[in-house]
């Protein structure tokens, strides 16, 4: 399976779909640091802008702001209209403030939790660089594999030259023990 990444300037179906068939015909998969997973090993963002303008943009308004009104802009209208608003929030705050907390704190603990995986994320692409970067290429693992087998070869000659001279030793040791039992 592969996946292409595409951006548009526009938030419509023709241009994803324009942005797509771009991808396909000339072979480019789309942000080179979100598919090699290259960049800055610190950046929790991998160097994605999108995600990083999101994650700044999650880390402002995360807080619902239970004060916070609808302004109106009508010219006559907007002083009633914003009285109005702030008159029903404070005649309903005692009811929404419960939900307002909760919706607060859900949100924050999303951040938190976003904000512990990207740093889990950073960790383990650190751990996947120092492997790739341990990793042995082919070229030296063929040099590697050739010096273990002359090694097994050079072993496999001593192994034969230690069976010889212990059979050397074998008849030299009988022929002393018959010499002295003549």
């Amino acid at each position: 399976m592969t996946i292409y990444w595409v951006r548009t300037e526009k938030n419509d179906a023709l241009s994803v779909l324009e942005a797509v068939e771009r991808a396909l015909d000339t072979g480019t998969m789309g942000h080179q640091a979100m598919i090699t997973g290259r960049g800055d090993p610190s950046d929790p963002t991998n160097g994605d802008p999108y995600l990083a303008e999101n994650l700044s943009e999650l880390r402002q308004v995360w807080a619902v702001d239970s004060n916070q009104i609808v302004v109106s802009n009508r010219p006559v209208l907007a002083v009633v209209i914003n009285a109005l608003q702030r008159l029903i929030k404070r005649g309903a705050w005692w009811f929404l403030l419960p939900q307002w907390q909760q919706i607060s704190t859900f949100h924050g603990v999303s951040v938190r939790v976003i904000d512990s995986l990207l740093e889990h994320l950073r960790q383990l692409r650190e751990r996947l660089h120092v492997l790739e970067a341990a990793s042995i290429s082919p070229e030296h693992a063929k040099l590697l594999e050739e010096h273990i087998r002359l090694l097994r070869m050079e072993q496999q000659v001593l192994h034969n030259r230690i069976a010889a001279l212990e059979a050397q030793q074998a008849d030299y040791a009988s022929s002393n023990s018959t010499e002295a039992t003549l």
